[in-house]
């Protein structure tokens, strides 16, 4: 069984691009179940959209992103080359959707336990 280093290359760039994007199919729809509740509510100010953002990264769980994002960032970074644009344009970008997940991860997580502290 013969495995070339392009077959290697193409699957840890495919595992690594799932898993960059799969965290904003589940925040997606959170974040529009989140804006509808402040609507409806005629919630206005910080807290109202920390608490929307902390209720839609509760589902999936803060530390199976944070782990999925950095498996991500490993494999998506041995993926880029040379040779292939394209792929290191995608890879590229994902690296970005991976970072954009971390830091709202870590300002909601941030906001929230802020706003709890100011209001127990």
């Amino acid at each position: 069984m013969d495995i070339s280093v392009e077959q290697v290359e193409k699957k840890r760039f495919r595992y690594g691009v799932a898993l960059a994007w799969l965290p904003i199919l589940f925040i997606i729809p959170g974040f529009l179940s989140a804006f509808r509740g402040i609507s409806s509510s005629k919630a206005t100010g910080l807290a109202a959209v920390a608490g929307g953002l902390t209720e839609a990264m509760v589902p999936l769980g803060f530390t199976s992103i944070l782990i999925l994002q950095i498996i991500a960032v490993v494999m998506l970074r041995r993926s880029i080359s040379q040779e292939r644009r394209f792929r290191g344009f995608v890879a590229m970008a994902s690296l970005f959707c991976c970072a954009f997940t971390l830091v709202t991860l870590i300002g909601s997580v941030a906001t929230f336990l802020y706003l709890s502290q100011l209001h127990p």
